[in-house]
């Protein structure tokens, strides 16, 4: 065999193993994350991955929600021009006070929770609800040029909502509001 084309096809093969791993394979890459983007174009984010979208047709805002693989969390996110009742920040606590203290008359046996917080850059009201047995639940809510955003994330236990907080929370970081 000829010792140049010899060499030539080992550096042929050597340089596509070193190139496989950088290059995108099928359905993308790390690098190149599956974006969702709303059908009224309110906002897009990046989900996490594997997690499963629940559509909503018909909607007049924007929203979806997604569930992880092992169907044990949940993230939401909704997208609406914010109300007249709720277009300050101030006016959004008050509004979210008054929500709360009718939850607690309505479900003496749930927790509930309400402060002030902050989420990626959002100053937001963060609203925490335990339905015992059911559901805990976590409310990002936050207002930025005239929209309204409200991102959810829940388990039905305790180690769920644990174990995809973070993940739920980084993808939620992801989102871009279109004004």
């Amino acid at each position: 065999m000829d010792v140049k084309l010899l060499k030539k096809a080992v550096t042929f093969i050597f340089t596509v193993f070193l190139s496989w791993g950088f290059l995108p394979g099928p359905g993308g890459s790390a690098a190149d994350p599956k974006t969702f983007t709303d059908k009224l174009g309110f906002f897009s984010f990046t989900p996490p991955e594997g997690w499963t979208e629940k559509d909503y047709p018909g909607e007049t805002v924007g929203r979806v929600r997604f569930t992880s693989p092992d169907r044990k969390a949940t993230l939401s996110i909704i997208v609406m021009p914010a109300p007249p009742q709720e277009a300050t920040f101030e006016k959004l606590l008050e509004g979210k006070r008054g929500l709360l203290e009718k939850m607690r008359q309505e479900k003496s046996e749930g927790k509930f929770g309400l402060k002030e917080d902050k989420v990626c850059q959002y100053k937001c009201v963060k609203i925490e609800v335990e339905d015992p047995g059911r559901l805990i639940q976590e409310y990002y809510i936050f207002l930025d040029g005239g929209l309204n955003v409200t991102f959810s994330y829940g388990a039905s236990d305790r180690a769920g909502l644990e174990k995809y907080r973070k993940i739920a929370l980084d993808s939620f970081c992801t989102i871009k509001l279109k004004k």
